[in-house]
């Protein structure tokens, strides 16, 4: 199966689950996004960040409520490697934005949100609106396929009839009206 990414350019910012393999591949230096929504997952968080960190990860980006418990314990593992920095966020769309952020920084991200949905869809929204493309199983769930053409809009066509002067629209709107000559004043004679 094809990596799950966003794309600007260049720059590539791939999806996969959280687990041990998940550093593979990668090229330093690169951001992560890490969830931190429950503490049963921070031994396998902190697996996951300790090869992350040997890979050259330069920044790692914590996303959830818990993010700052989990941050606790990446940065002790940050210390010993002496390399690397985390950065805690509660709310899941402010970590988004660090991550895409830091992505166009270090050239390469990684999201580890590929079992986390809402997260996911978080992240697609917030790269979508930020000029990001997603290839494969990111795509949004009402996208259309690269090859399909896309569908016309009616409401787009009446507002580029208005704006020409053309068209339905154009037709039904009337001019404007022509203002009406103020009556000349006969002068008082006295």
């Amino acid at each position: 199966m094809a990596e799950s990414a966003f794309d600007l350019g260049p720059i590539h910012f791939a999806v996969r689950p959280l687990d041990l393999d998940a550093a593979a591949g990668l090229s330093p230096p690169f951001v992560a996004l890490v969830p931190a929504f429950d503490l049963t997952r921070l031994p396998t968080t902190a697996a996951v960040v300790s090869e992350l960190i040997k890979s050259g990860c330069a920044d790692i980006i914590l996303a959830g409520p818990r993010s700052s418990a989990f941050n606790e314990h990446v940065g002790a593992l940050i210390s010993q490697e002496g390399t690397g920095a985390s950065s805690p966020y509660d709310e899941v769309s402010d970590a988004c934005n660090a991550a895409l952020l830091g992505a166009l920084i270090h050239k390469h991200g990684v999201a580890f949100c590929g079992d986390e949905p809402d997260m996911l869809d978080t992240l697609r929204g917030i790269a979508e609106a930020n000029g990001w493309s997603a290839t494969d199983g990111v795509a949004s769930r009402g996208a259309q396929k690269r090859t399909e053409k896309p569908k016309a809009d009616a409401r787009a066509g009446k507002a580029r009839a208005k704006a020409k002067g053309t068209g339905k629209a154009a037709a039904k709107a009337k001019a404007p009206a022509k203002p009406k000559p103020k009556p000349k004043r006969k002068k008082a004679r006295r």
